[in-house]
């Protein structure tokens, strides 16, 4: 995971938090995940 940048806008930041945990969920580096969706407010 790529370290945040300090002066990227909230909104971007989140899509981006998003899109690393995705793609950590697909690479398997979870064990028994819960997610919490930040815009949708599902679970995955």
């Amino acid at each position: 995971m790529t370290p945040p940048d300090p002066l990227l806008p909230a909104n971007e930041a989140i899509d981006r938090l998003e899109t690393e945990i995705r793609a950590a969920q697909r690479r398997g580096e979870f064990v028994d995940p819960l997610i919490v969706g930040i815009h949708t407010g599902g679970v995955w």
